[in-house]
């Protein structure tokens, strides 16, 4: 059986938001508990930019994440094709969630809008909490 190319895909996240943020010399939090990352990708479904958020352990702390685009290039190009086999179109964006404690996971697509999920000074504060993983236990 072979496995879900999301399971690399979230693997190759957790390494690339460590290293984007230890890069910025803004290591996360030991006890960060979830992420929410924003993919943009562009018309060939390849890495054109990411943000999003690290949570903390019960409501604890956020902070801004990115992710570095070397560490996902061959995951997330399997995920695309597995999702979009065949020359279909992308999506624009995807949005990644992820609970490290149990690894719970959901992905969301944007086929067409740019501008959804977009961060702004105006919007910061509501995207944190839209963005944020809540899974039903």
């Amino acid at each position: 059986m072979t496995e879900d190319p999301i399971v690399p895909l979230m693997h190759a996240f957790v390494a690339a938001i460590d290293a984007s943020q230890a890069r910025r010399g803004n290591a996360l939090p030991d006890d960060w508990e979830s992420f929410a990352i924003v993919l943009g990708l562009d018309d060939d479904g390849e890495y054109q930019q990411s943000y999003g958020y690290a949570y903390g352990a019960e409501d604890a702390w956020v902070k801004p994440i990115s992710a570095e685009p070397a560490s996902l290039e061959k995951p997330l190009a399997d995920f695309v094709a597995d999702r979009y086999p065949n020359g279909q179109t992308p999506p624009v964006k995807i949005l990644f969630q992820l609970r490290l404690t149990d690894g719970s996971y959901d992905t969301t697509y944007e086929d067409s809008d740019r501008s959804r999920w977009q961060v702004s000074p105006n919007n910061f504060e509501q995207i944190q909490q839209d963005l944020k993983p809540v899974f039903d236990d």
